[in-house]
């Protein structure tokens, strides 16, 4: 499940290029 959650946030921050950068 863990692994699903992982790449649910790596294509979160595809999509949100700006906001990984802030981070």
């Amino acid at each position: 499940k863990q692994d699903n959650f992982i790449v649910g946030v790596g294509v979160e921050l595809q999509h949100l290029p700006a906001i990984t950068i802030q981070i």
